[in-house]
């Protein structure tokens, strides 16, 4: 079930477009077969299976409360029964270099300006290879939550957020894509910046079974407005980073450019 659900993904991958305005970004409807989708909500965890992102040390401490995680367990599928099993089941297939893969290459026209973003961000030698890796995990946003605009931390070379409301109710809570007011403008990757220095290009449909995919680009700025009363923003965060030393679990980026 779970391979052939992530071969659908990869093969809407391969068929999709970028649409470059206001920077290169894919958005992807049906992107896990429809049978899979309504499992995947059937299975959905309560509260309780959560943590509080601000909690796990990943973030600073003024992060929003609001925003909850639910991570891979480190002692794997057998250590998790029921609902949980499922999505440890879910994480051990789709974080893997073949998704990676399929993400390079919709980005292949952008993998060359990517690197050398990634290596001015982290103070890399322009000549020495990237070593990457993939992380997976669950997101729940709730009341009052909101994410002004911002780049991505460094360590991102690409971001996709799998949207998986279970209907239209919140189709207002997607992501927002915005145009700096002032086009010179330049924030340190993961730094929030004032609502008012920009124009919204934009809103992607919190729309059930759907991704929105995007480069760590300067430039690529993008938040979240802020959530009303009562609203639940489930997504399912996937991003490609890079390390800063080698490590054993690094994977090469196969794609041609």
């Amino acid at each position: 079930m779970f391979s052939a659900a992530k071969a659908h993904t990869i093969a809407k991958l391969a068929a999709a477009k970028v649409n470059s305005s206001p920077f290169p970004h894919i958005f992807v409807d049906g992107i896990f077969p429809t049978d899979f989708y309504a499992e995947m909500q059937a299975r959905k965890l309560p509260d309780a299976s959560y943590d509080r992102l601000v909690d796990t040390g990943r973030v600073g401490r003024g992060y929003s409360s609001a925003r909850l995680c639910y991570m891979p367990s480190e002692e794997g599928t057998s250590a998790k029964s029921g609902n949980e099993a499922f999505w440890q089941e879910f994480f051990a297939t789709y974080n893997d270099g073949e998704l990676l893969q399929a993400f390079a290459g919709v980005f292949r026209d952008y993998m060359l300006q990517i690197e050398q973003a990634a290596r001015a961000a982290n103070g890399f030698d322009a000549a020495s290879p990237l070593a990457v890796h993939t992380e997976i995990f669950l997101m729940r946003d709730k009341e009052g939550y909101e994410l002004k605009p911002h780049t991505d931390a460094a360590s991102k070379l690409i971001s996709a957020l799998f949207y998986l409301p279970s209907d239209l109710s919140a189709i207002h809570l997607g992501t927002s894509l915005y145009i700096p007011k002032d086009k010179t403008l330049v924030a340190k990757g993961g730094t929030r910046v004032s609502r008012d220095q920009f124009d919204i290009a934009g809103t992607m449909p919190f729309r059930p079974n759907t991704l929105l995919a995007f480069p760590n680009l300067p430039g690529t700025f993008h938040g979240v407005e802020n959530m009303m009363s009562d609203q639940t923003r489930d997504v399912l965060l996937y991003d490609i980073k890079v390390h800063k030393e080698h490590a054993e679990t690094d994977i090469a980026i196969d794609v041609a450019y």
